[in-house]
């Protein structure tokens, strides 16, 4: 039986995108050596400059960038953070790895993005932070969640953190890019994820100048950060084969 076309299209894709990888590969292998070139640092700004954000913070994967976004927080045992109920299990896991208590909101069922109304009726005291999940490519209601951390401040720390888990999405929000939106947004490059860094990949973005500091500490070894680390950081061919498609806008 003969291929339909929209396999053959798919194909065309896939196998266009793949040689413009290998061109990129070959030319990385031609130039590694001479001026130290840093692909990693290429990305970075590149993704810096498409998300309108001060700072990015590669990282070897994704789910790291939630670890890292819970252990910037300093949780205590008795701090909460509010996700969403329906979503996968990497952003759940930061809180409790922490040790923090997790809180689950109600999502709206017609986007499967946190019900803002519902976050609000879930604060207490002990809230910490609002961990929405950007679900299939549709950005939460981050504005209206920013204005319930605004409302409701923590006794101790101020107004509610609101870090975005963006692994599902990667455009755009309101005439801006969601990497704009909260503390910070941790996005994904794995190989089921909008971009791809072969397999595994992620970026953090801030405007938070201290923030984007610790992170960068905690992902090597704890330098420069006021806590523990270890070795987070994306490697020069990850970098190599996100490079090469992306485009700034």
């Amino acid at each position: 039986m003969a291929p339909s076309n929209c396999f053959l299209l798919n194909l065309t894709w896939v196998v266009g995108i793949q040689s413009r990888r290998l061109k990129w590969l070959q030319k990385l292998s031609e130039i590694q050596w001479i001026g130290g070139l840093d692909l990693v640092s290429l990305l970075t700004k590149s993704f810096t400059n498409y998300c309108g954000t001060e700072f990015a913070i590669s990282l070897s994967t994704a789910s790291v960038g939630l670890d890292l976004a819970m252990i910037s927080l300093g949780l205590e045992p008795e701090d909460e953070v509010i996700c969403p109920a329906i979503n996968f299990k990497a952003s759940p896991l930061a809180v409790l790895g922490q040790g923090a208590k997790l809180v689950f909101c109600e999502i709206d069922p017609h986007t499967f993005n946190c019900d803002s109304a519902d976050v609000e009726r879930r604060i207490t005291p002990n809230t910490r932070a609002i961990f929405p999940v950007h679900m299939n490519g549709l950005s939460a209601p981050m504005d209206d969640l920013l204005d319930i951390a605004e409302r409701y401040p923590h006794p101790t720390h101020g107004p509610l953190k609101v870090i975005g888990d963006a692994a599902r999405a990667c455009g755009g929000y309101k005439e801006t890019k969601i990497g704009k939106k909260g503390w910070m947004n941790v996005f994904s490059f794995h190989t089921m994820k909008l971009m791809t860094t072969l397999g595994e990949g992620g970026m953090i973005t801030t405007d938070d100048p201290e923030l984007a500091k610790m992170l960068r500490g905690i992902r090597q070894w704890g330098n420069e950060a006021d806590t523990w680390g270890s070795s987070y950081k994306m490697t020069k061919v990850q970098a190599s084969s996100r490079k090469c498609p992306i485009k700034s806008s």
